[in-house]
């Protein structure tokens, strides 16, 4: 990891907040994903909102 922080010029440390960073953002990404797909099957489309409802 050390070429890494040297490669981007910032010190270790920040590599490695931003490194854990990034792994906390994928593993929530994982968790919403599969709280979504169980959820996809019971979702009624009657229910569902347009695009331009939502935005």
């Amino acid at each position: 990891m050390e070429w890494l922080a040297k490669r981007e010029g910032i010190s270790f440390s920040l590599k490695v907040c931003d490194l854990v960073k990034e792994a906390l953002e994928t593993e929530e990404d994982v968790a919403l994903s599969t709280f979504a797909l169980e959820r996809e099957p019971t979702s009624a489309k009657s229910k569902a909102l347009a695009h331009d409802e939502v935005w």
